[in-house]
């Protein structure tokens, strides 16, 4: 049948790539992409030689080869090996001709998989190459451009502080001019936006760290209100629901009544189906907007965190609370015993401000601490303290 076909197709592809010969650069490139894209699993030795013959090749890739390559290679969880690395240096060198989807795809993937470090070069050569080409882009390249950047970002912050992502004037210059040039680019084409692309380019503001144009932010409201209640909003997960309205709040970004509307709508019709950081977070974004929750979705959220208490990590743990109390909420019984349970068992894991924020959540509920959250609690104070 077909499985004995493919094995053999693989048993072939590896007596190719493992001959004098080998693939060219095209051919090794649509052979990882398929292979990537079929989802087989090829062996470790094909796997393998396809990598050295890139690595021995790779002068001779271009742009769409690149980038069909290290994405194919990403998606197979294949080991980077001397490849990426090659590979990459010949993306600084051949960037003029990278195409709008080739920029977005190439820098996706590097964000979504972290294969290898961002050279300074090659990011100052991706961003040069966007904004000389930023009229051909369509709204997935946008979106998945923004989303690469700005999760960059947020790895380099986390691995090494703040200052691991400082830029030089230079490089100040050319991101505000991207994100100019990517935002103009997303108002002329906002009508083609799906869900998940507006939901990308406002929570990689967020994260950035970079306000949105009031012109940009109206396009985005305008298409995804629109989406939601055409009921074309399939797209819209539970992810992306909590991601658009936490980015939104980050940003003190006030969405319009309609598309706060349909966003709680969509969040309770989809609740039954939602994490602990996407409870927390649809909530605590619903607390810094100030906005009056659906009665239907504070039921839901709350009968789902009951369900899934044991899974929180301490900040949604914190932040849940935090925004029950700040919208003047009062928990079940049930939600508040398993919540501080969960705390307890977590507090070696909570960071001061997650103390802080269910300490006063509790007090403004006047509800009085288990004895055993108290001393977990202050368990990790003095641990921390000795450290």
């Amino acid at each position: 049948g077909g499985t004995a076909v493919f094995e053999g197709l693989l048993r072939r592809a590896e007596t190719l790539a493992t001959s004098r010969e080998g693939f060219t650069p095209r051919g090794s490139a649509n052979l990882v992409f398929s292979l990537a894209s079929l989802r087989l699993c090829p062996s470790a030795p094909l796997l393998s030689a396809i990598s050295l013959g890139a690595e021995r090749q790779a002068a001779h890739f271009n742009p769409q080869d690149i980038t069909s390559f290290l994405w194919g290679l990403s998606k197979l969880g294949a080991a980077p090996g001397g490849a990426v690395p090659a590979l990459l240096r010949r993306a600084v060198v051949t960037a003029s001709g990278f195409t709008p989807q080739d920029v977005s795809l190439l820098m996706w993937t590097l964000a979504k998989t972290q294969m290898a470090p961002i050279l300074p070069d090659l990011l100052a050569a991706m961003e040069d190459r966007a904004i000389a080409t930023v009229e051909r882009f369509k709204p997935q390249d946008v979106a998945n451009l923004l989303w690469a950047l700005a999760t960059l970002h947020a790895e380099a912050e986390s691995t090494s502080g703040p200052k691991s992502t400082s830029r030089g004037v230079l490089d100040v210059i050319r991101r505000t001019k991207l994100l100019d040039a990517l935002g103009r680019r997303a108002v002329s084409i906002s009508g083609d936006f799906d869900f998940q692309n507006v939901v990308n380019l406002v929570w990689a503001h967020a994260k950035l760290r970079e306000p949105l144009e009031e012109g940009v932010l109206a396009a985005m409201d305008r298409q995804a209100s629109s989406l939601l209640m055409a009921g074309r909003g399939g797209g819209a997960l539970p992810q992306g629901v909590a991601n658009l309205l936490w980015a939104l709040a980050k940003m003190h970004a006030t969405p319009s009544p309609g598309l706060l509307s349909a966003l709680q709508r969509r969040a309770t019709v989809t609740v039954g189906d939602m994490k602990p950081q996407e409870l927390a977070n649809i909530a605590w974004a619903l607390a810094k907007l100030q906005a009056t929750g659906d009665r239907s979705l504070l039921q839901g959220i709350e009968k789902r965190a009951t369900a899934t208490a044991s899974a929180f990590a301490p900040q949604a743990i914190a932040n849940l609370l935090w925004a029950l109390a700040t919208m003047g909420e009062t928990p079940g019984v049930t939600l508040i015993m398993a919540l501080q349970s969960r705390a307890a068992a977590t507090a070696v894991d909570f960071q001061p401000q997650d103390v802080e924020g269910v300490v006063w959540a509790l007090g403004r509920m006047r509800v009085q601490p288990l004895p055993r959250l108290l001393k977990a609690l202050e368990g990790r104070e003095v641990g921390r303290r000795g450290r």
